[in-house]
């Protein structure tokens, strides 16, 4: 079975580049503009992990976390926070505060392609 991935991400040219790496990487791979979107993609689509950015216009990545933790079709999906905002909220942003707000993991912007890549198949229990 191959593994799916939703990106939601309001940086179109960073969610192409991140998709089609993921993709060459063997995943499926759903992408998501804007939080709205990312919250009625991950319903329609399930998939197996969501890379959430913070910063997003209308609605952030903590309310579209929030929400998608607290309804029934999407609670179980991993998700890992996806920034290169230092400051959310006061906090300094890491794996323990992703942790914090309910996400299972942290990927900051600025990493390797390659290891974002090996921190979504680590996520996913994929060797």
């Amino acid at each position: 079975m191959v593994a799916s991935i939703l990106i939601v991400d309001d940086d179109v040219q960073l969610t192409h580049i991140l998709g089609d790496k993921l993709e060459r990487s063997g995943f499926k791979v759903y992408k998501a503009y804007n939080g709205f979107l990312g919250i009625t993609t991950a319903k329609e689509k399930k998939p197996d992990l969501i890379i959430l950015d913070l910063r997003m216009p209308g609605i952030d990545g903590a309310e579209v976390l929030a929400a998608l933790k607290s309804d029934d079709a999407t609670k179980n999906i991993k998700i890992a926070i996806f920034t290169s905002f230092n400051q959310f909220f006061g906090i300094k942003f890491n794996e323990a505060s992703a942790k914090k707000i309910g996400a299972d993991a942290f990927i900051e912007k600025e990493a390797d392609l390659d290891e974002i890549v090996k921190k979504t198949k680590d996520l996913l229990g994929i060797v």
